[in-house]
């Protein structure tokens, strides 16, 4: 699986929002993919909050404030099941394929 990631030019991750423990599950991943090859930790990365339907704003926010504490990167919200946020993120992904 790693080794079709190291031909693209940029890495999605897909949190689920609802999760407690945003930033180890985050820390996990990103940990697997320096251990495989340092240069896909120097990818483009693209986070993504996913499930922003199923939590209520206030505690989004306090999740995303707790999150870019740690993680100083641009995060971005959807809802995939409610379709909200799906058009940025096809945008941004367009832009950085070109």
């Amino acid at each position: 699986f790693l080794r079709h990631i190291e031909r693209c030019k940029s890495i999605l991750h897909l949190i689920d929002i609802t999760n407690n423990n945003l930033l180890e599950n985050y820390s996990k991943v990103r940990k697997e993919l320096f251990k495989y090859s340092n240069k896909l930790v120097k990818k483009r990365e693209i986070i993504v909050f996913n499930k922003i339907d199923m939590i209520n704003e206030e505690e989004i926010n306090k999740k995303i404030d707790i999150f870019k504490k740690k993680i100083k990167k641009k995060i971005f919200t959807i809802s995939a099941l409610k379709h909200i946020g799906l058009k940025t993120i096809k945008k941004n992904l367009f832009i950085h394929v070109h």
